[in-house]
């Protein structure tokens, strides 16, 4: 009898130790997938790129590890400035799409921040794209016009700055070519 009560403890404690060992492993099971799915999860913003003396792009960035397939989605200027849908087949990891304003003879423009900046506080994008696993992920991302327009204010040089140097800069390269020709033209009255 004390062996039998003995082979029912054992066989329950062995039947323990499984459920734990089944449990951990199902636990690893979620969390592996839980990295794969993160690993080629998308993740698609708005921002703007500045490219100098006031003048920006509108861009849409995948800043996520994974590929953004089937793009689909709507970017808007806030408040009341429109809105347009964009789709786009496959959006790469680090992919950028830049966006031109368009001039009134309906060509490509460099958009000037202060104006938009004025009209405009925010750009955001609504939309959904899917990942190379074929799961449906949603886009939604908003930019601030305003807060990023003051802070590239803040950090760029003043013009007058800018131009003083530029000048300096090509007043030493001119004064480097007066020199290099000075020694051609010595080197030739010398023969």
């Amino acid at each position: 009898m004390l062996s039998s009560a003995l082979t029912t403890v054992a066989s329950f404690i062995l039947l323990y130790i499984t459920w734990r060992y089944t449990r951990a492993t199902l636990e690893m099971v979620k969390e592996m997938r839980a990295a794969r799915a993160a690993q080629i999860l998308p993740k698609v913003i708005v921002n703007m790129s500045y490219v100098g003396l006031g003048q920006a792009f509108i861009r849409l960035v995948n800043v996520g590890p994974g590929s953004a397939l089937n793009v689909a989605l709507t970017m808007r200027l806030e408040p009341d400035g429109g809105s347009f849908p964009f789709s786009y087949s496959v959006l790469t990891p680090g992919e950028t799409i830049t966006f031109w304003g368009m001039d009134p003879k309906g060509g490509p423009n460099q958009i000037m921040v202060e104006q938009i900046a004025a009209k405009h506080s925010h750009v955001s994008i609504e939309g959904s794209c899917v990942d190379a696993m074929g799961n449906s992920h949603s886009i939604g991302h908003r930019h601030d016009i305003r807060q990023e327009w003051e802070r590239i204010k803040a950090t760029e040089p003043e013009l007058h700055r800018t131009e003083a140097a530029n000048a300096v800069r090509e007043l030493r390269r001119l004064e480097g070519i007066e020199r290099a020709l000075q020694e051609i033209r010595d080197r030739l009255s010398e023969r």
